[in-house]
């Protein structure tokens, strides 16, 4: 091992990690300007008298912050003209065994190394993973790239998910519910109810619609003789509830929350069990009863 100036590191190109949070890299400067680096970086040397780096880029950038002009190297020998297969494939494994690569990053690296020549079993084999997730995590490069934004912030990389998706054949719809689950933390079971619904709608050809009635309590009555209103959707809060209460206004305000939220289209018991609409809608209705708010 020995001391490198920084300026003769040069980044892998190849290194499937591209996220670097700027908060948890000052905090890691901020250790560097105390502890030092206590792990080496490792390095490839070039023909050229510059190194090429294979491991320790989160290092490298946080060194660069606390005002270093050189770090603790690790040498390892030139891949010669294999270069780039086997920087990725080291930059993957290392990056695998820390678990710092998300599921698109990951996704990419396959990717790469299948752009290289390798198969979908080679790549299996070289990152000790199941040649099942390496399919699966492929499939998350034919999402649209808002939602593997979403993904890469915490969304659910789940195969699953990923299919239904796909089988909507509206971009713009597609990305449209994926935003909304995401917002709502919905769980894996539900994205996928929804966007198979959603898919199963834009798929079939068009049916008139017809207006069909449906049974409201008129308002002001509370509980009082069910009148028949043209059907506003499939399920609302308001339905949700059970009951109606005495307000036109809040009768109206109910149902414009629900026809504005993103889900409106897919609205089912299973989709709306998570709303927080209903529940308050319960509340106000036993708080303040038949009487009129001011």
């Amino acid at each position: 091992m020995t001391y490198i100036s920084l300026d003769r590191i040069l980044i892998n190109p190849d290194n499937p990690r591209k996220l670097f949070d700027p908060d948890s890299l000052q905090e890691l400067a901020n250790s560097i300007v105390q502890h030092g680096i206590l792990e080496p970086v490792v390095v490839e040397e070039t023909s050229d008298n510059y190194y090429i780096l294979v491991d320790g880029e989160r290092r490298l950038r946080a060194a660069k912050i606390a005002g270093l002009v050189e770090i603790l190297s690790h040498i390892v020998p030139s891949s010669n003209g294999s270069g780039s297969h086997d920087r990725l494939i080291r930059a993957m494994i290392t990056n695998i065994q820390r678990q710092d690569l998300g599921p698109v990053e990951e996704a990419v690296a396959y990717k790469k190394l299948i752009d290289l020549g390798d198969s979908i079993d080679d790549v299996a084999g070289l990152v000790s993973k199941s040649g099942n997730l390496v399919r699966n995590r492929l499939l998350l490069l034919e999402l649209d790239p808002p939602i593997q934004d979403l993904i890469s912030a915490g969304f659910s990389s789940d195969a699953r998910v990923a299919k239904a998706l796909l089988a909507i054949p509206d971009p713009a719809a597609r990305v449209q519910l994926a935003n909304a689950c995401a917002s709502r933390h919905s769980s894996i079971p539900i994205i996928v109810r929804a966007a198979e619904k959603l898919a199963a709608r834009l798929s079939s050809p068009p049916v008139p619609k017809e207006e069909t009635p449906a049974l409201f309590f008129a308002a002001g009555t509370g509980r009082g003789e069910p009148t028949a209103r043209p059907s506003i959707a499939q399920w609302d809060a308001l339905a949700q509830v059970g009951q109606m209460p005495p307000w036109p206004v809040v009768i109206e305000a109910a149902r414009g929350t629900c026809k504005s939220c993103s889900l409106a289209e897919n609205a089912s018991q299973a989709v709306c069990k998570e709303c927080p609409a209903p529940d308050l809608l319960s509340r106000m209705i036993a708080i303040t009863g038949k009487r009129k708010p001011s």
